[in-house]
Parts: C-alpha cells; structure tokens; sequence
C-alpha cells in the first residue's frame, strides 16, 4: 500500500508526458493493424477496423490518462485551484461562505459539548451510578 501512495506521488510530481501514451497507443494500433493485414484485409480496412477495435483513439488515450496512478490527485489539485480563483473573483460570496462555516461549526461544537456533558459523561458525584429521581404524584379520589 505504502509503494503505491509512493508510486502516485511520484506520478504527481513528475508526470510522465503525453507523449508517451501517444507512442503507446501507436503500437499497439499498428499491432492490431499488421495482425488485420495477415489475416487478408486491405491495409486501409485493417487500419479502419484496427481503430473500432482499440474504441477509437482519443477515447483510449483518455482512458490511459484516467489509468495512471495520481490521476484523481491531479485531478482534486486542480478543482482546488478552480475554487481558489472563483473565490478571488466574488469576495462577498466568499466573506459570506467564511462566516456561515464559522457560525455552523461553533453551533454545532458547542451543542456537541452540551449534549456529550448531558447524555454521555457521568454526573460529578461520587458513586453517580446509584443516584434516583423520585417524586411524587398527588392522585385524587373521587367523591361518591
């Protein structure tokens, strides 16, 4: 598991280029288109059908983009680049983003520490385990 964090934030750091992948895929195309060749068709329709069976080309490169490893890193560093600077944009928005947050954390933590002192601690008497509530009901009789 530790190798394959390490691996991704290699990839993260130093991606490898799209050129590469381009390469790849070029292989693998002529591979298909050569085997399509051997098998009797004309070398246009082997390259044609070479292409469907790969499920076209930017499709595969898109794909082999998605597969590498930091892809979903790469992807969340740059919607957080894209919040950042949509934030720089409408500074009021982001004023009012700032103080709803601080006030909905504040409330909750502090409902929280009530509710956790209420419910789940012990009261702070000796043996609070044993202690009753009791009282008393007056019932009325009726007159006859």
């Amino acid at each position: 598991m530790l190798r394959g964090w390490l691996m991704r934030l290699r990839f993260l750091m130093a991606p490898r280029p799209h050129q590469e992948i381009d390469q790849e895929l070029q292989f693998h195309l002529e591979e298909q288109t050569r085997a399509n060749v051997a098998a009797g068709m004309a070398p246009q329709e082997a390259h044609r059908q070479a292409v469907i069976a790969l499920g076209g080309i930017e499709k595969a490169k898109q794909q082999a983009h998605e597969q590498r490893p930091g892809f979903y890193m790469e992807t969340f560093v740059q919607d957080v680049r894209y919040a950042i600077r949509g934030f720089g944009r409408n500074p009021v928005f982001t004023l009012t983003l700032i103080v709803t947050l601080m006030l909905g954390i504040g409330a909750t933590t502090a409902i929280f520490s009530i509710v956790d002192r209420i419910l789940f601690r012990d009261l702070p008497y000796a043996h609070a385990e044993r202690l009753v509530s009791a009282w008393c009901t007056q019932l009325r009789r009726r007159s006859s």
